[in-house]
């Protein structure tokens, strides 16, 4: 009897008694950072190419279809070039405005005019132009008289540069007026003359008047020279 409810006090121990096992521990999930990366920027250097400027082509030298003695030369433009070279400058001055009817002042007389390209190949301190002025005689038509001489001085000029010299002369402009005989001297040394200056020297027993502006007939071809005093 006692056997039994040692084994009943026994059982009821085991069965009543608290059950002491492991305690798990809570799971963690790992925290997953994700680092952002920098961004890479890649610059590709091209090396800058320069392209060369091309300078202004050099003059033909010696200039074409010019006369030429001793270095000097010379060339009477025709009418068009004459008007392109004088229309190309910035101020043109006293010779344009002499040369041309001005719609402004009518009552102006033109006068007729010429003109001569020169250059040297080793630069001039001055130059002389020198010319012969022949034109219709207004008494007999047919034939041709000389108006005068033509002596215009300019100032210098470097080697190797194409200048323009107006020839203006004290002849009203009119048709059948030719500029004659013109020679361009290069003058290498000073001188005590007035440059620019212009003088016409007019024939003997001719009378200039007034006449109707026509066009001028264009000139011979000039001579040239070098010349020192």
């Amino acid at each position: 009897m006692k056997l039994k409810v040692l084994l009943l006090a026994i059982a009821l121990c085991v069965a009543g008694s608290p059950s002491y096992g492991a305690t798990p521990k809570p799971t963690t999930k790992p925290k997953v950072v994700v680092t952002k990366k920098p961004t890479v920027h890649h610059y590709i250097y091209r090396k800058r190419v320069r392209k060369p400027i091309s300078p202004s082509p050099s003059p033909a030298w010696p200039p074409p279809s010019f006369t030429s003695a001793n270095g000097v030369y010379a060339r009477v433009p025709t009418g068009q070039e004459l008007i392109g070279i004088l229309s190309s400058k910035v101020d043109p001055v006293g010779p344009v405005d002499v040369c041309a009817p001005d719609p402004k002042h009518p009552n102006k007389v033109a006068m007729s005019c010429g003109a001569v390209l020169v250059a040297s190949t080793t630069g001039c301190s001055w130059w002389e132009v020198n010319s012969t002025i022949t034109g219709i005689d207004p008494n007999n038509s047919p034939n041709r008289i000389t108006f005068g001489a033509l002596r215009v001085l300019t100032k210098g000029t470097a080697a190797h540069k194409v200048s323009t010299i107006v020839l203006v002369s004290g002849i009203p402009l009119t048709t059948g007026v030719k500029f004659t005989s013109i020679s361009a001297k290069c003058w290498l040394t000073p001188t005590d003359e007035t440059v620019p200056s212009s003088t016409f020297t007019i024939s003997p027993g001719v009378v200039l008047t007034p006449t109707p502006t026509l066009t001028p007939t264009p000139s011979p071809a000039p001579t040239a020279t070098l010349d020192t005093p």
